[in-house]
């Protein structure tokens, strides 16, 4: 979205600091913000959010009513929340530094 100037800027969240690492080196040109917190507890530090985005991720959310409370709240009311599911290959060890065995919570 950035990069076809649909947006002018974003912030990125994950609990995993190594996801946060990874895509700050994949996208350090473009004006990102990034925060390591896991959104079934968070409360994000700013509000005025456009659209919140859910990239392969819905399926860690445990407090479904808490996490949309907040992305309504961070949104100031006039959120859209976008869900994307994918599929990836299970690898010996992934970017969370386990064999996708271990529980990531």
């Amino acid at each position: 979205m950035l990069n076809m100037g649909l947006i002018k800027e974003a912030v990125g969240v994950d609990y995993s600091e190594n996801l946060i690492v990874d895509a700050r080196n994949k996208a350090a040109e473009l004006p990102l913000r990034y925060y390591v917190i896991d959104t079934n507890t968070a409360v994000f530090p700013e509000t005025g959010y456009d659209l919140v985005v859910n990239h392969a991720a819905a399926h860690h959310i445990a407090y479904i009513n808490k996490v949309f409370s907040e992305n309504f709240r961070a949104t100031a009311g006039r959120w859209l929340f976008y869900i994307r599911w994918i599929t990836l290959a299970r690898t010996e060890t992934n970017i969370r530094g386990n064999n996708g065995t271990q529980p990531v919570h």
